[in-house]
């Protein structure tokens, strides 16, 4: 191969690697914590307290198992907002077909592969590798990590 054209094609490669993280960022979805002006009761109500009412929930999410990255299959709602001490995430999962929902473990910390679950990732160094994770399932199971 000429060696100008082997320079060009190895300046083109570099030039697209360059280019993959901005693309990776362009489809992540983002979130914006939005001020609360009257703390919410942490008893699981969402939708009934007036610490969410006029916030814009979250929605359009995607799933990691059965089919990683497709929709969700079902409507889910996060509202996110903080105060000057905390942040505060009110979530809202609709379910079709309450039945068919799987509880597994009940034991705090447990693994919430295969069952349902709604867990949050926080990147509090804004480095894309490390972050903290918190999720709760239907019937309160606890984790974090």
């Amino acid at each position: 191969m000429p060696r100008s054209l082997t320079r060009t094609m190895a300046c083109a490669v570099s030039f697209c690697a360059l280019l993959l993280p901005m693309f990776s960022l362009a489809d992540k979805p983002a979130v914006e914590a939005q001020r609360l002006t009257t703390l919410p009761v942490l008893d699981g109500e969402v939708l009934g307290d007036d610490a969410w009412r006029g916030l814009k929930p979250a929605t359009g999410f995607t799933q990691t198992r059965p089919n990683e990255g497709a929709p969700s299959t079902q409507r889910t709602e996060v509202f996110v907002g903080f105060d000057d001490e905390a942040l505060f995430i009110g979530i809202v999962c609709h379910d079709i077909q309450p039945d068919g929902i799987v509880i597994g473990d009940a034991r705090r910390d447990s693994l919430l592969d295969d069952v349902d679950s709604f867990q949050v990732l926080i990147d509090a160094f804004h480095d894309k590798q490390n972050g903290f994770i918190f999720g709760t399932t239907p019937s309160s199971v606890e984790y974090d990590a």
